[in-house]
């Protein structure tokens, strides 16, 4: 007979369990991050738009103002963030 010890299943499950949670948090984590990044994005575009340093393209978005794809790319950044912090 084998002199090696065999793992039973509930061993392997709390494994998988336990790395499940890992992935998830680490999806989360990327996820606030991306928001915020976005967010920030936004901001910086925003401010540069309004002070005349850079020409932002008409109608990125078919049929949007520039203020409308602009507040798009804020509430993308928002619903990021807020997945990634929710528990």
């Amino acid at each position: 007979p084998d002199s090696v010890a065999s793992r039973g299943l509930g061993d392997v499950y709390k494994r998988q369990g336990k790395m499940s949670r890992i992935l998830i948090q680490r999806i989360k984590r990327t996820l606030f991050v991306l928001g915020i990044a976005l967010l920030f994005g936004t901001v910086i575009i925003s401010i540069a738009v309004v002070g005349g340093l850079i020409q932002f393209p008409e109608n990125l978005i078919a049929g949007e103002s520039t203020v409308h794809s602009i507040a798009r790319f804020a509430i993308i950044g928002c619903l990021l963030a807020a997945l990634g912090s929710m528990e």
